[in-house]
């Protein structure tokens, strides 16, 4: 007998060289899974009302792979009301406008009075029954018709005049 015997085959050496690198691969490689076994995430964008699974292994999305907004985890926000659609009304005169800025308007453009948003004073004579509204917010002096100055006070003429007689 030669040394033949003795030493393996050359396909020997193959197939043993062969299954190192097989089990080498499938340590580093996994088999793949059936997407049936992969459990999955259902993502709902609150923006665009788009549905997709992601495996439940992978990071949350960055973005709606349909609109692509980074806010799709978030509602959109509510319109705000456009400056023409906010109309104001006056108070003392009763006119309505639109206005043009968001800032509140220093008069009514109608009637040119600065408190449009405030309701105005009814102010009653007591001596001659006269009523008015006020256009100011500090008490008058005296009745706009008779010019009484004691237009506040409850006098009845009827008991003063039997109080002189007696």
């Amino acid at each position: 007998m030669n040394g033949e015997a003795l030493k393996p085959s050359r396909s020997a050496d193959m197939s043993n060289h062969a299954a190192k690198i097989n089990a080498w691969f499938s340590e580093r490689h996994p088999p793949k899974r059936d997407a049936s076994e992969t459990p999955s995430t259902l993502n709902k964008c609150k923006r665009c009302k788009h549905e997709w699974l992601t495996a439940s292994h992978a990071p949350t999305p960055k973005s709606c792979p349909s609109c692509h907004s980074r806010r799709w985890q978030t509602p959109p926000p509510k319109p705000t009301p456009r400056i023409s659609d906010i109309s104001r009304l006056c108070l003392v005169c009763g006119h309505t406008w639109s206005a043009r800025k968001k800032a509140r308007p220093c008069a009514c453009p109608h009637c040119h009075s600065p408190n449009w948003d405030k309701q105005p004073i009814t102010n009653h004579c007591a001596k001659c029954g006269y009523t008015w509204e006020a256009r100011k917010a500090t008490p008058y002096l005296s009745c706009p018709s008779c010019h009484s100055r004691k237009w506040r006070e409850n006098t009845d003429l009827t008991h003063i005049k039997a109080t002189n007689k007696t």
